[in-house]
């Protein structure tokens, strides 16, 4: 069998295995990585195999997987993330922080990463205060130290990592782009006084996302939304701010396909977002829709240059992007609509009686910090 052929029919393998995992049907999926890995093994198809193998309880296999994409790709984070994941599971903590803390020194602002390493350390402390009270280590919740496990969804590819599994995507965004012209910056609107039910619902939200219950609060920001767009296009503001929350619950939550098409429905209403841009962006960088993340990384980089997530992701898409595609790899880069919107936005602040570009900058980062910061 020829070079070609292998990788086509490792390809189509591993495309079954992403339609039977998203269908759930783990076992199958299992199966059809493991075709794809005898046709060719790629550190795409075993960090495929070793999410399946976590849904299966497989955790040894999922370690087993991980340790082999990693050797294809030392800076694979996904497989790091993956592992960690499987280590705490078979209760070989040391080596779960171990491998988290790694992620970090690849990339220091993974979001991720740092919040489930706070996480376990604070358990591994309320495990020690426990037993020097005299007290049980499993009082309380009941909830242990959890890395979110992302949705494969990941077309063919393979190669080189950096930082990221190699699997490429280049499908378009699946929310679909907006109509008409582009509407006014919403980030220097003030926000009218929600009704009384869905502030409620609002703060509901908050309360449970800040106590790490995201599904509980993606609940209540979706109730939130759906009695607000009752409400007129007055709200409009509040509506992309609700969407943006309720993003950051799916990107919490592993699913990263959502999350993109709340961002999008956001960044339609509110298009300076800042939040709304770099929730997408990790969304798509997840998904390893590279040119994608790129491009939305860029974007909030011409909203705020000192936004130091995007700076590094940038740069390391886009050594990621030349080595993939040579030195005319910017003209893969996908048509971004939202940057459109954007770039309307920003000219219209710009050339407003309002202040300055540099005023403008100040006032979207304020104004996007201060419509996000309760999530």
């Amino acid at each position: 069998m020829s070079a070609a052929d292998k990788e086509r029919n490792a390809n189509r393998e591993r495309e079954k295995g992403n339609e039977a995992y998203k269908a759930g049907s783990y076992k199958e999926a299992y199966d059809n990585y493991t075709r794809s890995i005898n046709f060719l093994p790629t550190a795409a198809a075993y960090n495929n195999r070793a999410i399946t193998a976590i849904k299966l309880s497989r955790f040894s296999d999922a370690v087993s997987d991980c340790n082999a994409a990693l050797k294809l790709e030392p800076t694979n984070t996904k497989g790091l993330l993956r592992r960690a994941h499987a280590y705490k599971s078979l209760k070989q903590t040391a080596d779960a922080i171990a491998d988290l803390q790694k992620v970090l020194q690849l990339e220091p602002f993974n979001e991720a990463a740092k919040s489930e390493l706070e996480a376990i350390q604070k358990e591994l402390a309320k495990a020690k205060s426990d037993a020097t009270s005299g007290g049980s280590s499993q009082q309380g919740s009941g909830k242990g130290f959890r890395v979110p496990v992302q949705e494969v969804r990941e077309p063919a590819g393979g190669g080189r990592g950096s930082g990221s599994s190699s699997s490429r995507d280049a499908t378009p965004m699946h929310a679909p782009p907006p109509s008409g012209p582009a509407p006014p910056n919403l980030l220097s609107e003030e926000l009218l006084p929600l009704p009384p039910r869905v502030q409620k619902l609002k703060e509901e939200g908050n309360a449970f996302f800040k106590a790490g219950r995201y599904a509980d609060a993606e609940t209540k920001y979706t109730a939130a939304l759906t009695e607000l767009e009752k409400a007129g296009k007055e709200h409009e503001p509040s509506i992309a701010l609700l969407l943006s929350n309720r993003a950051a619950c799916l990107l919490k939550n592993g699913d990263s396909q959502r999350c993109i098409e709340d961002c999008t429905r956001s960044l339609t209403l509110s298009p300076l977002s800042v939040k709304s841009i770099l929730r997408r962006a990790t969304a798509y960088d997840s998904l390893e829709k590279y040119p994608q993340a790129y491009n939305d990384y860029q974007l909030a980089l011409k909203i705020d240059t000192t936004v130091d997530l995007a700076v590094t992701s940038s740069d390391r898409l886009a050594r990621h992007l030349k080595d993939k595609y040579g030195d005319g790899w910017k003209a893969k880069l996908p048509h971004n609509p939202e940057a459109d919107l954007a770039m309307a936005a920003l000219k219209n602040s710009g050339t407003s009686q309002e202040g300055s570009k540099e005023a403008m900058y100040d006032r979207s980062r304020e104004s996007g910090n201060a419509h996000t910061k309760k999530v």
